[in-house]
């Protein structure tokens, strides 16, 4: 079963995306099943930021924005990209972590 998971995988971009909203069941699966992640001492350092609706296109702007003010020569059709890609999909989820300092 887990080989043939594998062997079946695929990636995604977003031209396939598609904006049908994403079950909170379904995300709390997914969320659960991450958090069974091997990690060292079970430290467990990640947290998952859900981003729905109106948090999507704020993504989309804040990425956007950071991109501007990295780049030397932004070129405008990845400022396009970075703004509408989050909104075509039905959910993101940002997988974030704090190192520490230790």
């Amino acid at each position: 079963m887990i080989f043939d998971i594998i062997e079946r995988r695929r990636s995604v971009f977003p031209l396939q995306y598609n904006e049908r909203p994403v079950a909170k069941e379904t995300i709390q699966k997914l969320l659960e099943a991450a958090n069974c992640a091997p990690s060292h001492k079970h430290t467990e350092p990640w947290r998952f930021k859900v981003l729905m609706g109106a948090s999507k296109k704020r993504l989309g702007e804040f990425l956007s924005a950071k991109y501007q003010e990295i780049e030397t020569n932004p070129k405008q059709i990845k400022i396009k990209k970075l703004l509408e890609n989050p909104q075509k999909a039905g959910a993101v989820i940002a997988i974030c972590m704090q190192r520490d300092p230790n």
